[in-house]
């Protein structure tokens, strides 16, 4: 079973360097050039994919993962532009 999707900035594409973890599990990837990630040997049930990026919006979604199925979980994130102290 997997989770597999997208991460991509509102305005420029895919983001590098973002985070994706599954809440609880203790998982975590990075997605390609491209913005793809997956997770595969996902159980079964509801889980939440939790998505952070240095300079963007953490955001997250819930999904159902089915026993023998896929599921695509996208995100289009916003910039969260962070002045540093001078």
């Amino acid at each position: 079973d997997t989770i597999n999707g997208v991460v991509t900035d509102t305005s420029t594409g895919p983001v590098v360097g973002a985070i994706v973890t599954l809440v609880g599990s203790g998982l975590l990837t990075q997605p390609h050039a491209r913005g793809a990630y997956e997770f595969r040997g996902v159980p079964a049930g509801s889980h939440v994919v939790r998505v952070r990026a240095l300079g963007h919006t953490p955001a997250s979604q819930t999904v159902n993962v089915e026993p023998t199925g896929s599921v695509t979980a996208d995100f289009s994130i916003g910039s969260n532009a962070v002045e540093l102290a001078r």
